[in-house]
């Protein structure tokens, strides 16, 4: 279990952040670029099916297209859908929504999506420090753990 104080600050001070940020920081592609680097730290968790999907993610992000975009998006969200009614182990279930938000092409970052990943990536396995290092990348004025 996460120190609830700890998340609750992290989210505060990043919806602060993300408010006064740049407009390039308030992009569909800082909310895959975010979920990514979640994806990165729990790599090793991720199954074979799951690093493919964040492969293609992050060459379509990385250049602009990947052959295989649109077919592993529509995977990611078959199975994401259907984990709303099964019992599914809830890291697990957390992992592919990562994911699938790495491959989202229409959700601008906001203190919202930020809390969502943030959550989405504790429920995943990682802990708050982790999550604090993977944000200070993407959002200006947020320092990474010590």
């Amino acid at each position: 279990m996460q120190p609830m104080n700890e998340v609750r600050n992290l989210l505060d001070r990043c919806g602060q952040l993300i408010d006064e940020a740049p407009s390039r920081v308030r992009s569909e592609k800082t909310t895959a670029l975010v979920a990514l680097a979640f994806c990165d730290a729990l790599y090793s968790s991720l199954d074979g099916m799951q690093r493919h999907a964040v492969s293609v993610a992050r060459l379509f992000w990385d250049h602009g297209e990947a052959e295989e975009f649109n077919v592993v998006l529509s995977e990611m969200a078959a199975i994401v859908d259907a984990e709303q009614t099964a019992r599914v182990e809830a890291g697990k279930a957390a992992r592919n929504r990562l994911i699938w938000t790495a491959l989202n092409r229409n959700t601008k970052f906001d203190e919202y999506v930020c809390e969502y990943v943030v959550l989405l990536a504790l429920d995943a396995g990682l802990e708050v420090r982790s999550v604090a290092d993977a944000l200070a990348v993407y959002v200006p004025g947020l320092k990474a753990s010590k």
